[in-house]
C-alpha cells in the first residue's frame, strides 16, 4: 500500500538570532546531507542562485539580512523552505519574524518536522491571543524586554510579565527613526 501524503501544520513562525538558527541547522546536518540553495531575484527580472555546503557558509555570506533559502536533503530528497530575518544584530531594536514551511513532497516532511521540533525544544514560547504563540530563540529571549518583535505589522514588545503587548504605529515609527 502506498503511503499517503500528510499535510504538515501551517508554517512555523519564529524569531531567532543568527547564532541560534545556525546551531539548529548544524544539528540537522548530523541527520541529513544538507545543501542550502538561495535564489535571488535581480533587478532585471532574472534570477541568480547560489548553493552553499554548510549553514555557516550561507549565513555568513550576507550576515544580518533578510534571506530566503531552500534547505535540501540530497539523500532523502526533502526540502525545507526558510525565510530568515537576521536583522536584529544590525539594528538592535527590532527582530523580524522568520518562517519555515514544508514543501509538499512525496518523500515526506521529516526535515521540516525535525527543524520545527528542534526550534520548539530550544525556543521560549509566549502566547499571544490573536497571532498564536510567539517562539523566541535563546539569544533574543535574553534581550526580550528591549526588542520590538515585528510580524511586519503588528509589532509587539514583551513586558515584565512576559506577555506580548501590541506596539502602536506611532511608537514603532518613532523608535525606527532614532
Amino acid at each position: 500500500m502506498r503511503e499517503q501524503y500528510q499535510i504538515p501544520d501551517e508554517k512555523f513562525k519564529f524569531f531567532a538570532a543568527q547564532e541560534d538558527l545556525e546551531q539548529i541547522l548544524f544539528e540537522l546536518t548530523a541527520q541529513y546531507n544538507l545543501k542550502y540553495i538561495e535564489i535571488v531575484q535581480q533587478g532585471n527580472g532574472s534570477y541568480r542562485e547560489a548553493i552553499f555546503d554548510t549553514a555557516d557558509m550561507f549565513l555568513s555570506a550576507a550576515p544580518h539580512q533578510k534571506r530566503t533559502v531552500y534547505v535540501y536533503d540530497q539523500l532523502h530528497r526533502m526540502l525545507l523552505y526558510l525565510e530568515i530575518d537576521n536583522s536584529w544584530k544590525q539594528n538592535g531594536k527590532f527582530a523580524g519574524v522568520s518562517k519555515a514551511l514544508a514543501i509538499q513532497n512525496v518523500f515526506g516532511d521529516k526535515l521540516y518536522n525535525d527543524f520545527v521540533a528542534k526550534a520548539k525544544e530550544r525556543f521560549q514560547k509566549i502566547n499571544e491571543m490573536h497571532y498564536g504563540p510567539i517562539y523566541i530563540s535563546p539569544l533574543l529571549y535574553a534581550h526580550r524586554h528591549s526588542i520590538i518583535f515585528s510580524f511586519n505589522d503588528p509589532y509587539f514588545r514583551i513586558d515584565e510579565n512576559n506577555k506580548a503587548v501590541h506596539v502602536w504605529r506611532k511608537e514603532w515609527e518613532k523608535l525606527s527613526a532614532q
